[in-house]
Parts: C-alpha cells; structure tokens; sequence
C-alpha cells in the first residue's frame, strides 16, 4: 500500500513523506495522520480497527492464532484477562473474571435444601370401660347413633341408654385434643389429679393423656398412641 501524500495548506503544494515544511513556499505542514490498523491475516475482514493500546495487552492470558499455537503470559494486573481467539475465520474477544472473581459459569450452584419434616400427627386412644378403643385423628363425633357431615362417626354399645345418640364431639388441633358435649342428656364429666368437672354444653375444653372422661354412664380414659 502506497504512502499518503500530503498537501500544503497555503499553496497547495505536494509535500514529500517525511517533511515537516513545505519545499515550495515553507509553511509548516502537520504530520500525516496515522493510517487505520486492517486486520488483513482473516479472510473476510478488512475493516479498519482502532489499534490496542498497552492497557488493553496488560491483563492477555492467551492469544490463538490461525495455526492454533498459542503464548501464555502470565500478568498480576487486576484488570479482566482478554481473550482473543479466532476460529473459522471469524474474530471473537471475551473478558475472562479478574483473578479471585468467581464467574457465573464456574460458580457451583447451591446445595439442595431439604424442607424441615412436618410433625408427626398425634393419634388419641379412648379407652372404654366396655373394652370399646376409640382412635381419634381428626374430628370425631360419639354416641349411641351418632350422625353428622364431615366427622368420623363412632357408635357405642350402651344398654343403659345413659349416653346420648350424639353425645361427645371431639378432635385434633395444633394445641392437642380437645372434647366438646353436644347437649347431652346425662352430660359430660372429666377428672384429672382427683378433681371431677361437668363440662358446659358446647364448649370446648382441652384434654390431656392420663385424663378420665365420663359420658352417662360410660367412662372412658384418654391415651395416647405411640
């Protein structure tokens, strides 16, 4: 490629490379502009670039050519590493993560958590004088000939018909067991440590293991399965 021809700016002159003062007339000519850096070694690419500076050769790690040798030059710059390769003809550049950066393809993805186990569900045992076990896990409506929607329906063998046909609702909640008499006719009565309550009717009242339950006639001693 042929070198640029400068002209002078007062008379128009040509000027010959390396003069720095026109030959004809003697005013000072400015220097001739750098001419662009072509990338000319990739097929296809002829487009001027700007050329590197020191800075931007700092921080290289590795530069492939089109042979596929490559130099290695190892640099304590904390600025990002630039990565230049070409392949196929076509040139890339990518900025590696400056030394003690993690980057996000090489960051270990996090361990899996494992939920914490739900509490086991606790299971009450009534224990009828009769020899009768009644489990309760969830609400639960007792009696002669109990009936109700959404409950579990627990009939007991009451010759002396002192307990109602549905006498005793009970269930489950977060606080524990609990106990409720629907109205009864004879009513329903809990010991606990020597002391004897008649419970309201419709009202619920908290039950613990080891408590005594009566309904009519009927007694019944609350446990819990293990």
């Amino acid at each position: 490629m042929s070198s640029a021809v400068l002209v002078c700016p007062a008379c128009a002159s040509p000027v010959p490379p390396g003069f720095d003062s026109c030959p004809t007339c003697g005013a000072a000519v400015p220097p001739a502009p750098a001419k662009p850096l072509l990338i000319s070694n990739v097929p296809g690419v002829g487009a001027p670039v700007v050329p590197p500076t020191a800075a931007d050769w700092r921080g290289v790690n590795q530069v492939s050519d089109q042979s596929g040798s490559q130099v290695n030059n190892q640099s304590s710059s904390p600025t990002a590493n630039l990565i230049v390769s070409q392949s196929g003809g076509q040139a890339a550049a990518s900025v590696a993560a400056p030394p003690g950066v993690v980057s996000p393809s090489q960051a270990e993805a996090p361990a899996p958590v494992t939920p914490p186990a739900s509490p086991r569900r606790l299971t009450i045992e009534l224990l009828f004088d009769t020899g009768a076990k009644v489990l309760v896990t969830g609400l639960t409506l007792i009696g002669r000939a109990p009936s109700g929607g959404g409950a579990a329906l627990v009939a007991l063998d009451d010759p002396d018909m002192s307990v109602s046909k549905t006498h005793l609702e009970c269930g489950l909640d977060q606080g524990g067991f609990w106990v409720m008499d629907r109205g009864s006719t004879n009513g329903t009565a809990l010991w606990r440590g020597g002391q004897h309550v008649v419970l309201a009717p419709r009202v619920s009242t908290r039950v613990l293991p080891g408590d005594r339950l009566a309904l009519g006639q009927r007694r019944a001693e609350v446990r819990v399965v293990a």
